[in-house]
């Protein structure tokens, strides 16, 4: 009896033994059955989302002139009715589903009945993968957007797992749960679908999810363990799996994959389904076993821990790859750890020991399922639990520039229509495993909460491989800080006059300030109040100042004062002497003709700038992800002109300058340059300029001088030597919509343009400048300004002004 004790004894402890060493080695990975909340079915929810507003208006635009249009049940902007599916009793898990016609098209970019841009949004659905995040699912059917004058493809993309959500904490209301405003991102397989007019991380308009829960009568647990027969197999050989499902008998199937790769499809035999798996590629392939019982209502699937298998091609490769990172400032020889790196920032990443041939599997898209998918190098915001063999949701990883570390072969292989996406983020990926990545420190939008900066490698293509999720964390420290610059300094000019005098401009100027930072200017012996000037991006403050009538001849002194928050300092923190000259004796006219006859006189333009930006939306629109193109300009300066102050600011003012822009490959081409303002002297005036613009399609739509835009405004303001005009309201003419290729229709509003000239010396009017004319903006028969008169004319004129002396009326 006691032999049959012991030998029993010996048998248990051998079996014990025996699964322990199984574990330790790897080869068996249990699931450990463990509560869960009672499952329920979702009737009534409704999905509430619009997709992206920027896009909306985009398409309503007046550039893609094009409609939305809701399909199905959808309503207003967007709504989706009538979901149903499967939710967690206590909100944490659910797999909505909403009506495969239900959803919303775009188009736009009409071209004889056809849409350039066509894109539908159907049969959204909503799979929580935890409590906090989960996948936006959708079926897309469209046109591949090619330009807008070229019509692409058709296409249709079913289960497109088009946007991650991450979950606020849900409302309750009776049966039915609330997550409200949750923020949506773009996923890469999204950002493909979208045709391209927005980058994977892309945040996409928050949605609202609400639905109703009705308790489901609970099926039983079940617990799927699954071994492999060997951790290590050479190429060309086949590994065994073995899953044994409990409670034994439970009917059922069992599902082997590799990632995504589904091996094999085995119905249980009493508690054991097994499946020779044979051709695996070389590399690290992580295999799980999922149990699918044949009554779903009775017992629950249940999905094994992930078993390791490693096949190696027997060739002279290393045996055991052990992948190492090091991240190094931009000589590539001090390491970054523990260095301070700012925005623009450059840092070299190196790594080592990363097999080449390891995360066979993954989407199938880009990179082909049966190829390597490599790995992702990114500098980011990464939480203390951000890997994704750890099952952290994507959220945990907040990227700020990424790169792709593949071999040179499998990029090859990646279907063409994929290929450039991916070798613009490019890493060479040698056979030993070595790579060598720049990239340009950037801040992500919204570091995560507890988070960490730094460089981090892992598993690309939806792949999970504990060995290569790798980090090093860097002492990112955002904008650089301002350099102390030089003492700041005062420079004070006067124009052509040394020594200014009443009625002289002189030009404040004080330099090595912080940008936007405000300083007073105060002149002396009396004081007066000159005005105050906030320094620009270059680090000075400018003020014109028009030295008064009865000012004082001899030496003064300029002081500048700082102002914080509108209250000026006591103390001048710079002082300058400046001296003045007395005002010009007037010698009494003498008076050869009627006295009653006014001579117009106006005065020069000698300096001056104008500030103007064309038009907001056009800026983003070259800059965006459609034209992919630049912008450059909006800063004139004064190059010439006069003005009569007499007649309430009325003339012309000329300025040197240009806006540029450019995009669509080179098609769109426009320039706008040497702008002109006729100023009517009734708070109105005219824009002319020289302007060469092509179309989206590369056709000239004007070359030479337009009447581009109308201004209109309260009134200019006339200070001493000085007028300026602030925010002024501009609308295109018809000639400016037509040299704008079309992008906008005549009336349009522009942005707003402000400008301030300094004027000089007295010279004879013209046509512009004198009230006696028509009063209306002067133009020719091209739609151009007036010019002055010829040069002999005007020669003439200011011959006679030396020896007349202007009159007033009496």
């Amino acid at each position: 009896m006691n032999t049959v004790r012991s030998t029993r004894r010996n048998r248990a402890l051998l079996a014990l033994t025996t699964s322990a060493l199984l574990a330790i080695g790897g080869l068996l990975a249990p699931v450990a059955a463990s509560a869960a909340p009672a499952e329920s079915t979702v009737t009534g929810a409704t999905l509430d989302w619009g997709v992206k507003s920027s896009f909306r208006g985009y398409v309503t635009s007046p550039i893609a002139h094009g409609s939305i249009q809701t399909l199905g049940a959808t309503t207003g902007t967007f709504r989706w009715p009538g979901g149903s599916g499967t939710a967690a009793s206590d909100g944490g898990s659910a797999s909505i589903s909403f009506g495969t016609q239900d959803g919303v098209r775009f188009t736009g970019h009409e071209m004889n009945g056809v849409y350039a841009l066509d894109l539908s949004f159907t049969h959204p659905r909503v799979v929580f993968t935890s409590a906090s995040s989960a996948r936006l699912v959708l079926d897309v059917t469209g046109r591949e957007f090619k330009s807008m004058d070229a019509a692409g493809e058709i296409f249709t993309k079913k289960d497109v797992e088009f946007a991650t959500v991450a979950l606020p904490a849900a409302s309750a209301s009776g049966a039915q749960r609330t997550w409200a405003n949750a923020p949506v991102t773009l996923t890469a397989a999204g950002a493909e679908a979208f045709g391209g007019f927005y980058s994977a991380g892309t945040a996409l308009d928050p949605l609202t999810l609400t639905a109703t829960l009705q308790d489901k009568p609970q099926a039983a647990a079940t617990t799927t363990t699954l071994t492999a027969s060997a951790p290590k197999i050479l190429e060309g050989e086949g590994v065994e799996l073995s899953a044994v499902v409990t409670p034994a008998m439970t009917p059922g199937s069992v599902v082997f994959s590799d990632g995504e790769t589904v091996l094999g499809t085995v119905g249980v035999s009493g508690d054991t389904a097994r499946h020779n798996a044979m051709g695996l590629a070389v590399g690290t392939h992580s295999i799980t076993a999922r149990f699918v019982p044949q009554d779903s209502a009775a017992y629950q699937p249940s999905t094994s821990a992930a078993v390791t298998v490693t096949v190696t091609s027997g060739t002279d490769q290393p045996d055991e790859w052990n992948p190492k990172l090091s991240v190094f400032l931009a000589d590539g020889v001090t390491p970054a750890e523990g260095k301070p790196v700012h925005v623009g920032d450059t840092l070299i990443v190196k790594g080592s020991g990363y097999d080449p041939k390891a995360n066979v599997g993954g989407r199938g898209a880009p990179v082909p399922a049966d190829l390597p998918q490599g790995n992702y190098v990114v500098f980011g915001s990464f939480g203390a639990d951000w890997k994704p063999s750890a099952d952290a949701p994507s959220s945990a990883r907040k990227v700020a520039t990424q790169g792709w570390a593949l071999t040179e072969a499998t990029l090859e292989q990646i279907p063409e229509k994929y290929r450039e996406t991916v070798r613009a983020q490019w890493i060479p990926l040698a056979e030993d495993g070595t790579f060598t990545w720049t990239t340009s420190v950037k801040a992500v939008d919204a570091p995560v909460e507890g988070g960490s900066y730094g460089v981090y490698t892992y598993a690309a293509g939806g792949q999970k491989n504990a060995s290569q999720e790798l980090g090093v964390k860097v002492d990112f420290q955002g904008e650089r800080p301002v350099e102390p610059s030089a003492d700041p300094v005062l420079e004070i000019g006067s124009g052509a006059n040394a020594t200014p005098r009443p009625g002289d401009v002189v030009t404040f100027t004080v330099k090595n300030l912080e940008a936007g930072e405000k300083v007073r200017f105060e002149v002396h012996s009396d004081p007066i109040d000159a005005g105050t000037a906030a320094a620009g991006a270059d680090g000075a403050a400018r003020l014109l100042w028009s030295v008064p009538a009865g000012f004082a001849a001899g030496q003064h002194e300029v002081r500048v004062y700082r102002v914080v928050d509108g209250v000026s300092e006591k103390t001048p923190f710079l002082t300058k002497a400046m001296t003045t000259a007395a005002a010009p004796v007037v010698v009494p006219p003498v008076v050869t003709e009627d006295p009653k006859t006014p001579v117009c006189v106006a005065r020069a333009v000698d300096g001056g700038s104008m500030t103007w930006g064309l038009k907001q939306s056009f800026r983003s629109y070259v800059e965006g992800p459609i034209a992919k193109g630049e912008f450059s300009g909006g800063s004139f300066a004064a190059s010439g002109g006069s003005v009569n102050v007499e007649s309430g600011a009325r003339g012309t003012v000329r300025f040197g300058g240009s806006i540029t822009a450019t995009g669509h490959n080179g098609l769109l081409n426009f320039r706008l340059s040497n702008p002109s303002v006729v100023l009517n002297g009734g708070g109105s005036a005219a824009l002319y300029a020289q302007v060469s613009s092509t179309d989206t399609s590369g056709k000239s739509s004007t070359n030479g001088t337009v009447h581009f835009a109308d201004l209109s405004f309260g009134a200019a303001s006339v200070t001493g030597g000085s007028v300026s005009v602030s925010g002024a309201t501009v609308r295109l003419t018809a000639a400016g919509a037509t040299a704008f290729a079309g992008f906008y229709e005549a009336g349009t509003v522009l942005d707003p343009m402000s400008f301030r000239v300094s004027l000089g010396a007295n010279t004879a009017c013209d046509s512009s400048t004198d009230p006696s004319g028509s009063g209306s903006l002067a133009t020719t028969g091209a739609d151009g300004p007036v010019l002055p008169l010829a040069m002999g004319a005007i020669l003439l004129i200011a011959g006679m002004a030396l020896v007349a002396v202007r009159r007033r009326l009496v």
